[in-house]
């Protein structure tokens, strides 16, 4: 991999995974770096590695959840991400990601797997 170029590493079912790539394009313009998108099963990560996700290890701490979400919060403020809306999803999170997260790694070998985010010039 060259210098200038980092893998992003994602989930489809990923909330923060999301967050994460619709700042990547402000990051590549301002440093002149490439992503590579590497799709992965973050599950899977998890189970490989012998530990949880931090929605299932943290259930029982609800001052966690609650500044987890803060921290979101926080940071569409400071991307301005308008367009994104949080949604409490501790009762919903199951039938909410499953489908797209599977619909996702079923389509995830014909996406390509490098990304510029440069913006084309106008």
């Amino acid at each position: 991999m060259k210098p200038d170029q980092a893998q992003f590493l994602f989930d489809f079912g990923s909330p923060n995974a999301y967050l994460c790539h619709k700042v990547l394009p402000a990051i590549a313009s301002r440093t002149g770096s490439r992503f590579d998108y590497v799709p992965i099963l973050l599950g899977g990560l998890f189970k490989l590695a012998n530990n949880r996700s931090p929605v299932e290890a943290f259930a029982g701490i609800p001052n966690k959840r609650a500044y987890d979400m803060l921290e979101v919060r926080r940071f569409v403020v400071k991307h301005r991400l308008d367009k994104f809306r949080i949604i409490h999803l501790h009762d919903l999170i199951a039938p909410l990601f499953a489908m797209p997260a599977k619909m996702g790694q079923e389509a995830a070998p014909s996406c390509s797997s490098s990304h510029s985010a440069r913006r084309p010039s106008s």
